[in-house]
């Protein structure tokens, strides 16, 4: 029939029956063919052994020579056996590669890579699972015959699989089991058998640099002995293959993601804080929506209406450009952003989206620095005989909401809220080239100007008044230094490490991702919630190879935090209760980590 197909022996290909292709003709010809004479060898070294023990069955070297000529046919054999699947494996990873590393939609990479397995291994079911890139967490990416009869029994089984996967990933090894249910590795696993797991291979899928990203897992409830050291070799090689096409296509999206965003960003930051953002570390750049405290600063012409009028369309258009352009180059000297252009008038931010402790002092510089760009602008303007014009700002500082807003055929960057409206209120209180600020951003900047307290004004849309203040000049150059660090008893080092924890009376296993650590404590990623003062039990391997195993340690901080996909997750400061000097040192070692000690901080 026109769709029966044939697959090669020895390569595995797939194809119409009786129409082997020419790679899979060669297989055939040289295999088949030295199997053939093999066997054909074979029955007539077993009519010779018939015939010299009824012509002369005393005769023994005869005997012995027939016994040595069948223990080499064996051994050729089983060479010929293992050249054979040698050949498939090798075309299996082949085909594997040639497939794979032309994807790098990641969706459709990894449901490829497991049909792949699927079909490489002859496995009954199977799951592929990477790690969070967060909180270090194994979730199941994609998955093969995993289908069950009820959710509960689907999230049972598949805490089968991350307990193993879990083990796997944390000491970069694999597992196998050719009879789980008789195997001492497995009794204390009640799942496998709950579920009678008979074979079962799992694999670390490691990167070039020798890191872990996930872990690839097969299993066969039926057939003890369904794999072997064979399929865990071939699986592994498999797996590597994996690893690499999964870094390509992360390193892919993450090429056309900061793209993207690094166009955006163009628009309304300046080269060296877009830069900063892209290579800031996590949670700097928060583009989804944020409160953050930050400072909003409005700049408006004064009299820009008869300066239009005295001008032809052509020069206004001009004018604007020049002093937009100025503007626009203070603001983003000092790491502000241009939220937009209103008419003449603009409206920059300082802190947002990236954070900022100084946002106040930087605000305030840049808008002293404006007038005396605006007041260069004047003098050009009157020495041509132009109409001059004067400038006013209003700045406020106070908390925000953050984030792309539009609709979406047109989004934005940009902050709303009270802080916004007043500091909008703010600006038509300034004097002709002046600079009012809300008393919330004098607090912040009292240290750097000098300026007069206004009388409170009554500011619509809010109850209360508010305290101004008119910025007279700097009482000295700027100088922004970065915050004092708080000093610890031990240092830490910025760290990736994948962790495996549980609480102290639980046997239930969690993944996570130790952020950084030291040799009193560290601090994890994970999606799990635990409350301040958990008693917590902890296993890792550091950087060396050395592993820790059943580290003690107690919460002693918890921050909620939302990534960049919306999921929330927490981070957990822990604190060793129970970790030996000995593993300390071993901590301490792996990096080189400074101690603090009687008071001095020291070089381990």
């Amino acid at each position: 029939m026109a769709d029966e197909h044939v697959v090669c022996p020895y390569c595995n290909h797939k194809q119409p029956a009786a129409v082997y292709c020419g790679r899979c003709r060669v297989h055939i010809q040289h295999y088949g063919g030295v199997k053939s004479a093999i066997a054909r060898f074979e029955a007539d070294l077993g009519q010779m052994r018939t015939h010299v023990q009824a012509a002369a069955p005393t005769y023994q070297p005869a005997l012995d020579a027939l016994r040595s000529l069948g223990e080499a046919l064996l051994g050729l054999k089983v060479n010929v056996e293992r050249l054979s699947r040698s050949q498939r494996e090798m075309t299996t990873l082949a085909q594997v590669g040639r497939m794979i590393n032309s994807v790098l939609t990641m969706d459709k990479l990894l449901n490829l890579i497991m049909d792949m397995v699927i079909n490489a291994m002859f496995a009954e079911r199977g799951l592929l699972m990477l790690k969070d890139a967060v909180t270090g967490d194994l979730t199941v990416q994609a998955a093969r015959n995993m289908t069950m009869e009820s959710e509960s029994e689907t999230k049972s089984r598949l805490t089968i699989s991350t307990n193993i996967c879990s083990r796997v990933a944390s000491e970069g090894k694999p597992i196998l089991a050719t009879d789980a249910q008789n195997e001492d590795q497995f009794h204390g696993m009640h799942s496998v058998m709950a579920y009678n797991l008979a074979s079962l291979v799992c694999v670390p899928m490691k990167t070039k640099s020798g890191e872990v990203i996930g872990v690839i897992y097969v299993d066969n409830r039926i057939v003890s002995g369904a794999f072997n050291e064979d399929s865990v070799e071939l699986l592994t090689n498999i797996a590597n293959q994996a690893a690499v096409a999964i870094e390509n296509a992360w390193l892919y999206e993450s090429i056309q993601k900061e793209t993207n965003v690094r166009m955006s960003l163009q628009r309304y930051l300046s080269p060296s804080v877009v830069e900063d953002l892209m290579k800031g570390k996590e949670g700097t750049l928060k583009l989804g929506g944020a409160k953050l405290d930050c400072s909003v600063l409005f700049a408006d012409i004064c009299g820009f209406t008869p300066l239009s009028e005295s001008l032809d369309p052509e020069h206004v258009v001009r004018f604007l450009n020049e002093y937009f352009t100025a503007m626009t180059d203070i603001v983003f000297r000092h790491h502000g952003t241009l939220d937009k252009f209103i008419g003449d008038a603009i409206m920059a931010v300082f802190g947002a989206p990236m954070a900022m402790s100084d946002h106040a002092c930087k605000a305030v510089t840049a808008a002293i620095e404006m007038q005396r760009e605006a007041k260069r602008l004047q003098e050009e303007a009157e020495k041509k005989g132009r109409t001059g014009f004067h400038l006013r700002i209003g700045i406020n500082s106070g908390p925000v909401i953050a984030g792309n807003i539009g609709s979406p055929s047109r989004l934005d960057y940009t902050v709303i809220g009270d802080t916004v409206n007043v500091a909008s209120r703010l600006e038509p209180l300034a004097s002709t080239d002046g600079i009012v600020i809300s008393d919330a951003t004098y607090q912040q900047v009292k240290g750097l100007v000098r300026a007069d307290k206004l009388p409170p004004v009554k500011i619509k849309g809010r109850t209360g008044m508010v305290e101004p203040y008119e910025v007279l000049d700097l009482l000295e150059q700027e100088q922004v230094s970065d915050d004092k660090k708080n000093l610890r008893r031990h240092d830490r080092l910025d760290v990736t490490l994948f962790a495996i924890y549980r609480g102290a009376t639980s046997s239930r296993m969690y993944q996570g991702s130790i952020k950084n650590i030291s040799r009193g404590g560290v601090q994890l990623s994970t999606r799990e919630i635990f409350p301040l003062g958990t008693d917590v039990t902890l296993s890792f391997s550091l950087p060396n190879g050395q592993k820790l195993t059943e580290v003690g340690g107690r919460v002693t901080h918890v921050q909620q935090l939302t990534d960049d996909k919306g999921k929330e997750y927490s981070k957990l400061g822990i604190e060793f209760t129970r970790c030996t000097d000995e593993d300390r040192e071993r901590i301490v070692h792996a990096w080189q980590i400074s101690s603090w000690r009687g008071g001095a901080l020291k070089k381990i």
